[in-house]
């Protein structure tokens, strides 16, 4: 509530704890939309510690909203162990924007922007079916941050490790 005390009609006595997978689940970060719905972005681990970036979306009550995804649910298939959603935008039209990390198969690190429709389902209009991934400088790349601007362009920030020793920050 906004002096303070849990708003006990949210969750459990304000409260919501709840596995998306049967492994390690994890919210980076959540934001609301005009209806009032909850959408965080993170990471939905199965018993296999396979990581992949997730969507997930509530009602403003703590239940799944079934309109979204899966159960209230999306999941991006991945090919390595670690990766993961650290932001999320609402775009003016409803389209949601995800950015974070992706994990090669060589552990190599590249940046993730993907975009989804308002469903959850990936907007193919967008990059290559939804899913941009850049290789700025060979090692490492990640994203963290992100914003969109009064023109509707994508602002996003994190770092890139060029030498495996050297952290630089980067702002596409």
């Amino acid at each position: 509530n906004t002096d303070g005390t849990f708003d006990n009609s949210f969750g459990n006595n304000g409260v919501l704890v709840t596995s998306l997978v049967s492994g390690n689940d994890m919210a980076q970060d959540v934001i609301v939309d005009a209806e009032g719905k909850i959408l965080i972005a993170g990471t939905a681990a199965n018993t296999d510690f396979n990581v992949a970036p997730m969507l997930a979306r509530f009602n403003s009550d703590g239940s799944p909203d079934n309109t979204f995804g899966t159960n209230g649910f999306v999941q991006m298939p991945v090919e390595a162990m670690d990766n993961e959603f650290t932001s999320v935008c609402l775009q003016n039209d409803g389209k949601i924007l995800a950015s974070g990390h992706y994990s090669t198969v060589s552990w190599l690190y590249r940046t993730l922007l993907a975009r989804y429709n308002a469903d959850g389902s990936a907007d193919a209009t967008f990059a290559d079916n939804g899913v941009s991934m850049l290789d700025v400088n060979g090692i490492d790349d990640e994203f963290f941050g992100m914003e969109i601007n009064s023109k509707g362009e994508i602002i996003a920030g994190g770092f890139s490790n060029h030498s495996n020793t050297n952290f630089d920050m980067l702002l596409m």
